[in-house]
């Protein structure tokens, strides 16, 4: 049985190698398997919904629940790294950073509100 296992193994491991190496066949990028693993779930609205109820279930403290946060954090930062090139930091307050701050927190913890947030919006674009 483990001698099967292992044949399988190494049949997929090749078959993804020689598909690595295939002009004609390549494999996907990490932006297409994301894509179509949040559209399993139903779309973005539906993938964020589920993941914060996993985060939400997870206990206070735990592993889990901190590298959810963690991963989230990856993902601004990684998205956020072509806007950061264009803000002007030396004339951002310590008031536009708050502003800032709590409008993406309200559009975390309120996704479904149409109404922009009430809070002093900061445009970094025009401070550059």
């Amino acid at each position: 049985m483990d001698q099967e296992k292992d044949a399988r193994l190494k049949d997929g491991l090749n078959r993804l190698v020689g598909a690595a190496r295939s002009k004609v066949n390549p494999l996907p990028d990490m932006a297409e398997i994301c894509s179509a693993m949040i559209e399993q779930f139903g779309g973005v609205k539906e993938f964020c919904q589920k993941w914060h109820a996993q985060i939400t279930a997870a206990k206070d403290g735990s592993k889990t629940k901190l590298d959810q946060f963690y991963t989230m954090f990856k993902m601004v930062n990684a998205t956020a790294a072509d806007q950061r090139a264009e803000i002007n930091w030396s004339t951002v307050t310590p008031e536009d950073l708050e502003a800032a701050l709590e409008d993406y927190v309200l559009k975390i913890l309120h996704p479904d509100d149409e109404d922009e947030p009430e809070t002093q919006e900061y445009d970094a674009q025009q401070s550059a």
